[in-house]
Protein backbone atom coordinates (compact mmCIF):
# COMPACT_ATOMS: atom_id res chain seq x y z
CA UNK A 1 0.00 0.00 0.00
CA UNK A 2 2.64 2.45 0.82
CA UNK A 3 5.24 1.39 -1.44
CA UNK A 4 5.62 5.25 -2.63
CA UNK A 5 6.68 6.33 1.28
CA UNK A 6 8.63 3.40 1.27
CA UNK A 7 11.07 4.18 -1.81
CA UNK A 8 11.02 8.37 -0.36
CA UNK A 9 12.82 6.95 3.14
CA UNK A 10 15.18 4.66 0.88
CA UNK A 11 15.85 7.77 -1.08
CA UNK A 12 16.49 10.17 1.86
CA UNK A 13 18.38 7.26 3.94
CA UNK A 14 20.54 6.84 1.07
CA UNK A 15 21.05 10.37 0.59
CA UNK A 16 22.33 10.71 4.25
CA UNK A 17 23.71 7.43 5.52
CA UNK A 18 27.22 7.41 3.99
CA UNK A 19 27.76 11.17 5.59
CA UNK A 20 26.84 9.61 9.47
CA UNK A 21 30.51 9.78 10.40
CA UNK A 22 30.82 13.49 9.56
CA UNK A 23 26.90 14.34 11.52
CA UNK A 24 28.02 12.19 14.61
CA UNK A 25 31.87 14.06 14.61
CA UNK A 26 29.98 17.52 13.99
CA UNK A 27 27.48 16.87 16.80
CA UNK A 28 30.08 15.99 19.16
CA UNK A 29 31.97 19.14 18.93
CA UNK A 30 27.80 20.70 19.25
CA UNK A 31 27.63 18.83 22.34
CA UNK A 32 31.02 20.13 23.39
CA UNK A 33 30.17 23.78 22.37
CA UNK A 34 26.81 23.61 24.77
CA UNK A 35 28.37 22.16 27.58
CA UNK A 36 30.95 25.04 27.93
CA UNK A 37 27.81 27.47 26.74
CA UNK A 38 25.95 25.67 30.10
CA UNK A 39 28.89 26.01 32.06
CA UNK A 40 29.29 29.80 32.13
CA UNK A 41 32.81 29.42 29.65
CA UNK A 42 31.32 30.68 26.96
CA UNK A 43 28.56 33.14 25.59
CA UNK A 44 25.24 30.83 23.63
CA UNK A 45 27.22 30.22 20.79
CA UNK A 46 24.26 28.94 18.93
CA UNK A 47 23.03 32.74 18.84
CA UNK A 48 24.28 34.19 15.56
CA UNK A 49 24.13 38.05 17.60
CA UNK A 50 26.53 37.06 19.78
CA UNK A 51 30.22 37.05 18.92
CA UNK A 52 32.83 34.71 20.75
CA UNK A 53 36.56 34.83 21.09
CA UNK A 54 38.69 33.93 17.46
CA UNK A 55 39.37 30.99 19.71
CA UNK A 56 36.08 29.59 20.39
CA UNK A 57 34.49 30.78 16.92
CA UNK A 58 37.54 28.16 15.12
CA UNK A 59 36.40 25.47 17.66
CA UNK A 60 32.97 26.59 16.74
CA UNK A 61 33.85 25.99 12.47
CA UNK A 62 34.24 21.87 13.69
CA UNK A 63 30.46 21.74 13.04
CA UNK A 64 29.27 24.56 11.12
CA UNK A 65 31.23 22.93 8.34
CA UNK A 66 29.49 19.79 7.82
CA UNK A 67 26.06 21.14 8.50
CA UNK A 68 26.48 24.53 6.22
CA UNK A 69 28.05 22.14 3.31
CA UNK A 70 25.53 19.81 3.76
CA UNK A 71 23.41 20.41 0.72
CA UNK A 72 26.72 18.97 -1.18
CA UNK A 73 26.98 15.74 0.61
CA UNK A 74 23.38 15.20 -0.45
CA UNK A 75 23.60 16.08 -3.58
CA UNK A 76 26.50 13.88 -4.37
CA UNK A 77 24.32 10.63 -2.09
CA UNK A 78 21.26 11.88 -3.49
CA UNK A 79 22.73 11.25 -7.48
CA UNK A 80 24.51 8.05 -6.87
CA UNK A 81 21.60 6.46 -4.97
CA UNK A 82 19.94 7.32 -8.44
CA UNK A 83 22.27 5.88 -10.52
CA UNK A 84 23.79 8.91 -12.04
CA UNK A 85 27.12 10.61 -11.89
CA UNK A 86 27.18 12.04 -8.18
CA UNK A 87 30.40 14.61 -8.86
CA UNK A 88 28.28 15.94 -11.46
CA UNK A 89 25.29 16.32 -9.12
CA UNK A 90 27.92 17.76 -6.52
CA UNK A 91 29.12 20.19 -8.94
CA UNK A 92 25.57 21.20 -9.55
CA UNK A 93 24.66 22.14 -6.37
CA UNK A 94 27.98 23.67 -5.59
CA UNK A 95 27.36 26.65 -8.36
CA UNK A 96 24.91 28.03 -5.97
CA UNK A 97 27.11 27.92 -2.81
CA UNK A 98 29.89 29.37 -4.38
CA UNK A 99 30.33 32.79 -2.47
CA UNK A 100 30.50 34.94 -5.81
CA UNK A 101 26.77 33.43 -6.12
CA UNK A 102 26.42 35.45 -2.97
CA UNK A 103 27.81 38.21 -4.04
CA UNK A 104 26.02 38.75 -6.87
CA UNK A 105 23.43 39.41 -3.55
CA UNK A 106 24.99 42.89 -3.84
CA UNK A 107 23.44 44.00 -7.71
CA UNK A 108 20.15 42.66 -6.62
CA UNK A 109 17.11 44.76 -6.18
CA UNK A 110 14.00 43.71 -3.73
CA UNK A 111 10.86 42.30 -4.41
CA UNK A 112 8.08 40.87 -2.96
CA UNK A 113 6.75 37.62 -4.07
CA UNK A 114 3.92 35.49 -2.91
CA UNK A 115 4.22 37.58 0.60
CA UNK A 116 7.84 36.91 0.70
CA UNK A 117 10.71 39.70 0.36
CA UNK A 118 13.26 38.17 -1.88
CA UNK A 119 16.80 39.59 -3.46
CA UNK A 120 16.51 38.94 -7.06
CA UNK A 121 19.32 40.37 -9.66
CA UNK A 122 18.37 39.95 -13.35
CA UNK A 123 20.59 37.18 -15.51
CA UNK A 124 20.31 37.24 -19.54
CA UNK A 125 17.05 39.38 -18.58
CA UNK A 126 15.66 36.61 -15.88
CA UNK A 127 15.00 37.18 -12.37
CA UNK A 128 17.57 35.53 -10.40
CA UNK A 129 16.75 34.84 -6.20
CA UNK A 130 19.54 35.35 -4.37
CA UNK A 131 19.71 32.93 -1.20
CA UNK A 132 22.25 32.09 1.05
CA UNK A 133 21.87 27.63 0.28
CA UNK A 134 23.97 26.76 3.24
CA UNK A 135 22.44 24.05 5.61
CA UNK A 136 19.58 23.58 2.61
CA UNK A 137 18.69 19.81 2.19
CA UNK A 138 15.50 20.02 0.33
CA UNK A 139 16.71 21.84 -3.23
CA UNK A 140 19.46 18.94 -3.53
CA UNK A 141 17.18 16.37 -3.32
CA UNK A 142 14.52 18.04 -5.33
CA UNK A 143 18.02 18.79 -7.73
CA UNK A 144 19.03 15.12 -7.67
CA UNK A 145 15.56 13.29 -8.35
CA UNK A 146 15.30 15.77 -11.59
CA UNK A 147 19.15 15.24 -12.76
CA UNK A 148 19.36 11.74 -12.76
CA UNK A 149 16.73 10.79 -15.13
CA UNK A 150 17.77 13.65 -17.32
CA UNK A 151 21.82 12.12 -17.57
CA UNK A 152 20.38 9.02 -18.32
CA UNK A 153 18.30 9.78 -21.16
CA UNK A 154 21.34 12.03 -22.44
CA UNK A 155 23.31 8.25 -21.94
CA UNK A 156 21.32 7.33 -24.09
CA UNK A 157 20.92 9.55 -26.94
CA UNK A 158 24.56 10.30 -27.48
CA UNK A 159 26.97 7.92 -29.07
CA UNK A 160 29.55 6.44 -26.18
CA UNK A 161 32.31 7.45 -27.80
CA UNK A 162 31.71 10.96 -26.65
CA UNK A 163 29.05 10.73 -23.25
CA UNK A 164 32.28 10.75 -21.03
CA UNK A 165 32.67 14.79 -22.52
CA UNK A 166 28.64 15.86 -23.64
CA UNK A 167 26.95 13.87 -20.92
CA UNK A 168 27.58 15.70 -18.22
CA UNK A 169 28.26 18.91 -19.70
CA UNK A 170 25.07 18.98 -20.97
CA UNK A 171 23.32 17.97 -17.53
CA UNK A 172 25.40 20.54 -16.27
CA UNK A 173 24.44 22.98 -19.24
CA UNK A 174 20.39 22.30 -18.15
CA UNK A 175 20.98 21.63 -14.26
CA UNK A 176 22.60 24.43 -13.24
CA UNK A 177 20.44 27.46 -14.23
CA UNK A 178 17.18 25.06 -13.04
CA UNK A 179 18.73 24.73 -10.24
CA UNK A 180 19.79 28.11 -9.28
CA UNK A 181 16.71 29.62 -10.77
CA UNK A 182 13.56 27.36 -10.00
CA UNK A 183 14.78 24.27 -7.77
CA UNK A 184 16.86 26.30 -5.20
CA UNK A 185 13.83 28.73 -4.75
CA UNK A 186 11.03 26.35 -4.47
CA UNK A 187 12.96 24.55 -1.62
CA UNK A 188 13.70 27.69 0.07
CA UNK A 189 10.21 28.85 -0.54
CA UNK A 190 8.78 25.26 0.85
CA UNK A 191 10.31 25.85 4.02
CA UNK A 192 9.13 29.78 4.58
CA UNK A 193 5.76 29.10 3.78
CA UNK A 194 5.87 26.55 6.07
CA UNK A 195 7.14 28.70 8.91
CA UNK A 196 4.30 31.38 8.47
CA UNK A 197 1.51 28.45 8.16
CA UNK A 198 3.17 27.50 11.47
CA UNK A 199 2.74 30.93 12.75
CA UNK A 200 -0.88 31.33 12.04
CA UNK A 201 -1.75 27.73 13.72
CA UNK A 202 0.19 29.36 16.87
CA UNK A 203 -1.91 32.98 16.61
CA UNK A 204 -5.14 30.85 16.72
CA UNK A 205 -4.06 28.14 19.27
CA UNK A 206 -1.08 27.94 21.15
CA UNK A 207 -2.27 24.01 22.54
CA UNK A 208 -2.59 22.73 18.70
CA UNK A 209 0.36 24.46 17.38
CA UNK A 210 2.33 22.72 20.46
CA UNK A 211 0.99 19.18 19.49
CA UNK A 212 1.94 19.76 15.74
CA UNK A 213 5.01 20.70 15.75
CA UNK A 214 6.62 17.68 17.37
CA UNK A 215 4.32 15.58 15.04
CA UNK A 216 5.49 17.28 12.10
CA UNK A 217 9.26 17.75 12.74
CA UNK A 218 9.92 14.00 12.35
CA UNK A 219 8.93 14.77 8.66
CA UNK A 220 10.39 18.45 8.11
CA UNK A 221 14.37 17.34 9.49
CA UNK A 222 14.50 14.87 6.63
CA UNK A 223 13.83 17.61 3.47
CA UNK A 224 15.22 20.23 5.37
CA UNK A 225 12.07 21.71 6.16
CA UNK A 226 13.41 22.70 9.64
CA UNK A 227 16.58 24.93 9.06
CA UNK A 228 14.40 27.87 8.19
CA UNK A 229 12.82 27.95 11.44
CA UNK A 230 15.85 28.76 12.87
CA UNK A 231 15.53 32.28 11.42
CA UNK A 232 12.18 32.33 13.18
CA UNK A 233 12.93 31.35 16.87
CA UNK A 234 15.71 34.45 16.61
CA UNK A 235 13.13 36.61 15.08
CA UNK A 236 10.95 35.87 17.58
CA UNK A 237 13.33 36.38 20.29
CA UNK A 238 14.14 40.10 18.98
CA UNK A 239 10.97 41.24 18.03
CA UNK A 240 8.65 38.96 20.79
CA UNK A 241 11.13 38.61 23.82
CA UNK A 242 10.28 34.65 23.61
CA UNK A 243 9.59 32.09 20.78
CA UNK A 244 6.71 29.28 21.30
CA UNK A 245 8.60 27.01 18.86
CA UNK A 246 11.68 25.39 20.71
CA UNK A 247 9.38 24.49 23.54
CA UNK A 248 7.50 21.86 21.28
CA UNK A 249 10.45 21.26 19.25
CA UNK A 250 11.90 19.79 22.56
CA UNK A 251 8.93 16.63 22.59
CA UNK A 252 10.01 16.00 19.37
CA UNK A 253 13.88 15.98 20.31
CA UNK A 254 13.00 13.90 23.08
CA UNK A 255 10.72 11.54 21.84
CA UNK A 256 13.15 10.57 19.29
CA UNK A 257 16.21 10.13 22.17
CA UNK A 258 13.83 7.96 23.97
CA UNK A 259 13.16 5.57 20.89
CA UNK A 260 17.35 5.88 20.70
CA UNK A 261 17.94 4.91 24.18
CA UNK A 262 15.56 1.87 23.82
CA UNK A 263 17.82 1.51 20.66
CA UNK A 264 20.86 1.80 22.65
CA UNK A 265 19.54 -0.46 25.63
CA UNK A 266 18.80 -3.25 23.06
CA UNK A 267 22.36 -2.86 21.40
CA UNK A 268 23.80 -3.80 24.37
CA UNK A 269 21.69 -6.84 25.51
CA UNK A 270 22.03 -8.58 21.82
CA UNK A 271 26.02 -7.53 22.05
CA UNK A 272 25.23 -5.58 18.16
CA UNK A 273 29.25 -4.02 18.44
CA UNK A 274 27.30 -1.64 15.05
CA UNK A 275 24.44 -0.70 16.16
CA UNK A 276 25.61 0.12 19.66
CA UNK A 277 28.46 2.78 18.20
CA UNK A 278 25.91 4.51 16.41
CA UNK A 279 23.41 4.22 19.25
CA UNK A 280 25.17 5.58 21.98
CA UNK A 281 26.94 8.65 19.43
CA UNK A 282 23.41 9.56 18.70
CA UNK A 283 22.21 9.64 21.99
CA UNK A 284 24.96 11.62 23.36
CA UNK A 285 24.88 14.55 20.83
CA UNK A 286 21.19 14.36 21.75
CA UNK A 287 20.80 14.34 25.29
CA UNK A 288 23.85 16.70 25.69
CA UNK A 289 23.89 18.48 22.30
CA UNK A 290 20.06 18.89 21.42
CA UNK A 291 20.37 17.27 17.77
CA UNK A 292 18.33 15.46 16.42
CA UNK A 293 20.07 14.12 13.22
CA UNK A 294 22.45 11.77 13.76
CA UNK A 295 19.31 10.02 15.67
CA UNK A 296 17.21 10.06 12.41
CA UNK A 297 19.53 9.29 9.75
CA UNK A 298 21.58 6.99 11.88
CA UNK A 299 18.55 4.73 13.29
CA UNK A 300 15.21 6.03 12.37
CA UNK A 301 14.78 6.24 9.29
CA UNK A 302 16.81 3.08 8.66
CA UNK A 303 14.76 1.18 10.63
CA UNK A 304 10.81 2.83 9.59
CA UNK A 305 9.16 0.88 12.68
CA UNK A 306 11.29 2.96 15.24
CA UNK A 307 10.07 6.10 13.20
CA UNK A 308 6.84 5.54 13.79
CA UNK A 309 6.62 4.36 17.41
CA UNK A 310 8.34 8.06 17.86
CA UNK A 311 4.94 9.89 16.86
CA UNK A 312 3.14 8.65 20.56
CA UNK A 313 5.72 10.65 22.26
CA UNK A 314 5.82 13.68 20.47
CA UNK A 315 2.28 14.10 20.57
CA UNK A 316 1.84 13.22 24.48
CA UNK A 317 4.56 15.65 25.08
CA UNK A 318 3.79 18.54 22.51
CA UNK A 319 0.23 18.21 24.46
CA UNK A 320 1.46 18.74 28.24
CA UNK A 321 4.04 21.58 26.52
CA UNK A 322 0.84 23.09 25.26
CA UNK A 323 -1.03 22.92 28.58
CA UNK A 324 1.95 24.99 30.31
CA UNK A 325 2.12 26.78 27.30
CA UNK A 326 6.00 26.98 27.54
CA UNK A 327 7.87 29.16 25.24
CA UNK A 328 11.71 30.04 25.34
CA UNK A 329 13.60 32.95 26.60
CA UNK A 330 16.97 32.37 24.48
CA UNK A 331 17.59 30.69 21.19
CA UNK A 332 19.10 26.66 22.73
CA UNK A 333 19.36 23.51 21.19
CA UNK A 334 16.71 21.75 23.12
CA UNK A 335 18.67 19.17 25.18
CA UNK A 336 18.92 18.39 28.79
CA UNK A 337 21.59 20.76 29.67
CA UNK A 338 19.21 23.90 28.17
CA UNK A 339 16.07 23.19 30.16
CA UNK A 340 16.60 26.92 32.16
CA UNK A 341 15.64 28.84 29.09
CA UNK A 342 12.53 27.40 29.42
CA UNK A 343 9.15 28.79 31.41
CA UNK A 344 7.26 27.33 32.99
CA UNK A 345 10.39 25.03 33.45
CA UNK A 346 8.52 22.54 35.48
CA UNK A 347 5.94 22.46 32.53
CA UNK A 348 8.96 22.03 29.95
CA UNK A 349 10.69 19.02 31.95
CA UNK A 350 7.31 16.86 32.25
CA UNK A 351 6.64 17.60 28.81
CA UNK A 352 9.77 16.54 27.18
CA UNK A 353 10.40 13.27 30.36
CA UNK A 354 6.63 11.88 29.11
CA UNK A 355 8.04 12.72 25.13
CA UNK A 356 11.18 10.54 26.48
CA UNK A 357 9.31 7.93 27.91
Amino acid sequence: KFSWLDNLFEYLSDSFRPIMGALLGASLFITFMALMGSMGIIGNWADSRIILPPSWQFVNLAWQCVFYFLPLLVAYNATKRLNADPWVGFSVMAVVMLPAFTELGKAAHPLALGGFKVNVVDVFGLPLTIFNYGSQVFPPLIMAAILAPLYKWLKKIISPNVQMIFVPFLTMLIMIPLTAFLIGPIGVYAGAGLANGLKAVNDVSPFIFAVLIPLLYPFMVPLGLHWPLNAVMLLNIQTLGYDYIQGPMGAWNFACFGVVGAVMVISFREKNNAMRQVSIGAFAAGILGGVSEPSLYGILLRFRRSYYRLLPGCAVGGAIIGIFDVRAEAFVFTSALTTGAMTPQLGYVLGITAAFL
